[in-house]
């Protein structure tokens, strides 16, 4: 027999973070596009309503898109999700800048963006800001330091190099939307959530290269979606239709 405080509790258990934060960020369903910029960076959609329908064919050819294809938090949906690891990459510059005697608060304040972030970076630094927006971007992680010791001498490069950086990466999103576009059509909302978006200028950068988008507003979308599913096991909801819209006031039950 089960005692004492969780006595009683329905458990539910969720396959992935991505995916239960879409549901808690509203972008849950095949009209919504899911970016989560966290630690690293997810895209998902979903591609269709029954996994029936996924052919073989259709499986390479979303793969070779370079999309990880897999069941959705309704077991018959079927969800493209993209892993962009952006947040990891933004935080080794800013290790890297730190480590230089360039602080966190200085280099991503939201007015450094107006230092001229599309100056032009050429040598060394250029190559970081592309090799660190390439598939191999994790090659260079041990040489940043250094190169940002020989080449970042003044606050206006270090901001100048982490905003072509955050650019850089925003372009790796833009692309996987423009698949997107192509493989879902019906997705044309696009909905963000996740730590770096409270930054003023990274906002700003994303919205000028990925147009404009819905941002989560009411704390963690995860953490939400995760309540929203205990609370549906357990029958507090009757359906995902009674579930309160995002970013509302209504209370979770």
């Amino acid at each position: 027999m089960t005692v004492g405080p969780c006595a009683g509790a329905v458990l539910t258990v969720a396959g992935h973070d991505h995916l239960t934060a879409a549901l808690g960020a509203g972008a849950a369903d095949d009209t919504g596009l899911f970016d989560s910029l966290g630690t690293g960076e997810g895209i998902v959609a979903e591609v269709l309503a029954d996994n029936a329908q996924l052919s073989a064919a259709d499986l390479r050819r979303l793969t070779a898109e370079k999309f990880n294809v897999g069941l959705g938090l309704r077991e018959t949906n079927v969800i493209l999700l993209a892993g962009l690891g952006t947040g990891n990459r933004l935080n080794l510059i800013l290790a890297a800048l730190a480590a230089n005697g360039f602080g966190r608060a200085d280099v991503i304040d939201s007015l450094g963006r107006r230092s001229d972030p599309d100056a032009a970076l050429t040598g060394e630094l250029a190559e970081l800001v592309e090799t660190l927006g390439a598939e191999n971007w994790q090659s260079v992680r041990d040489d940043i330091a250094a190169i940002v010791a020989r080449n970042v001498l003044d606050l206006a490069t270090a901001q100048a190099l982490w905003w072509a950086e955050v650019a850089r990466v925003t372009l790796n999103a833009r692309d996987v939307l423009n698949s997107l576009s192509r493989l879902v059509p019906r997705a044309t909302r696009l909905i963000a959530a996740g730590g770096w978006l409270g930054n003023e200028g990274i906002r700003d950068v994303r919205e000028a290269l990925l147009g404009p988008f819905e941002v989560f507003e009411s704390g963690e979308a995860g953490t939400r979606g995760a309540a929203l599913l205990a609370g549906l096991a357990s029958g507090v909801y009757a359906s995902r239709t009674d579930f309160p819209p995002p970013n509302s006031r209504e209370a979770i039950k």
